[in-house]
C-alpha cells in the first residue's frame, strides 16, 4: 500500500510539471478594432483555432482575421469571418486555422481587420 501511494504521487508530480509546461497564449485585438469601438472580455485557444467575444458600442461590418503569429512576431497562419454587428451589440466569433497549422510554434494571436473592410 505505501508504493502505491509513493507512485501516486509521483504520477501526479510528473503530470503537475507536464501541465505547467503549457503556456498561455495571449489573444489581442489591433489597435485598428479598438479605434473602431470594439472591444474583447473573453478569448479562449482552442486546438486548431481560438474564439474571442467581441463586444460593439458601434456598427461595425468588415472581414476580420486571425493571425497566428511565432516568437519573432511574424504570421505563420490566418483565418477570416465575416463581421456584422450593431450599435451596442456582442458575439462570439471562432477563428478556425488550417491543419497544417503548427501550433506548436504560435505564441500569441491578433485579431485585425482586413485592410480592405
Amino acid at each position: 500500500m505505501e508504493i502505491l501511494k509513493k507512485y501516486s504521487v509521483l504520477v501526479l508530480l510528473v503530470l503537475g510539471i507536464a501541465s505547467c509546461g503549457d503556456k498561455e497564449k495571449p489573444v489581442t485585438l489591433s489597435p485598428e478594432l479598438t479605434a473602431k469601438k470594439l472591444s474583447m472580455t473573453v478569448s479562449k485557444v482552442l486546438d486548431n483555432g481560438v474564439s474571442v467575444y467581441l463586444i460593439s458600442q458601434e456598427a461595425v461590418e468588415g472581414e476580420l482575421i486571425a493571425k497566428a503569429l511565432n516568437q519573432t512576431s511574424q504570421e505563420i497562419g490566418r483565418s477570416s469571418q465575416i463581421i456584422t454587428l450593431g450599435a451596442d451589440d456582442a458575439k462570439m466569433i471562432t477563428f478556425k486555422f488550417d491543419a497544417e497549422l503548427d501550433v506548436e510554434n504560435v505564441v500569441k494571436y491578433l485579431i485585425d481587420l482586413k485592410k480592405d473592410s
